[in-house]
């Protein structure tokens, strides 16, 4: 899953949406194919209360091949901080985002507050292991 913007190529008047490079190297996506892509809305930004800011996937860069500097993510790993899950993924993980970045997060469900560790980053998402689990935020 990766986040996108709808933007229109003004040479053929179409709407494109730009999928982030590492989908494509290890993902099962291949250049030149046609899919089917699901179309979730928009992001209300204007809820001041909502601490979490949708940012188009294609905002976190790596750093450029044989430098020493950790890619630009909002999150790095071995990084431990509080998420609250905000969506399942297709295999039963919790889905939280940190700036618009998803962290998937193992044995965890919506509404839940829990306090994680990076393990793992790439340009559209992290992994985390739980290490503190609070009660969703609607009990």
């Amino acid at each position: 899953m990766f986040h996108s913007t709808l933007t229109t190529d003004s040479s053929q008047d179409e709407p494109l949406v730009e999928v982030p490079i590492s989908e494509l190297e290890s993902g099962p996506l291949a250049e030149g194919e046609t899919y089917r892509i699901a179309v979730l809305g928009t992001v209300d930004n204007t809820n001041s209360s909502n601490p979490v800011s949708e940012t188009p996937a294609n905002q976190f860069t790596e750093a450029p091949a044989g430098s020493k500097g950790s890619p630009e993510y909002p999150v790095n790993e071995g990084e431990q901080l509080e998420v609250v899950i905000e969506d399942m993924g297709d295999e039963g993980d919790g889905i939280a985002k940190v700036n618009g970045y998803a962290v998937i997060v193992p044995d965890a469900t919506v509404g839940q507050e829990v306090f994680v560790e990076i393990n793992r980053t790439t340009s559209t998402h992290a992994f985390a292991t739980p290490i503190e689990t609070h009660p969703t935020t609607s009990d």
